[in-house]
């Protein structure tokens, strides 16, 4: 199994003094090829999550995770 990083999140966490970074992949097959597959509950749940995330993200403040 290939286990090379697929972005550069850990780059950016390391950039300076540090800054806080997340990252979110969707399963897929075939990636950076014409023909990308993904399963559609997978692409559903990913944005529900990332949904989530996003509108709770004020209650985060506070946890050392925004406040940089």
């Amino acid at each position: 199994m290939d286990t090379t990083p697929t972005s550069d999140t850990n780059d950016v966490l390391m950039t300076g003094e540090g800054v806080a970074t997340g990252a979110l992949s969707i399963p897929s097959r075939y990636t950076h090829t014409p023909h990308e597959v993904v399963d559609l509950n997978d692409l559903k749940n990913s944005s529900d999550l990332l949904l989530q995330f996003i509108t709770t993200l004020d209650q985060l403040k506070g946890k050392n995770f925004l406040d940089t």
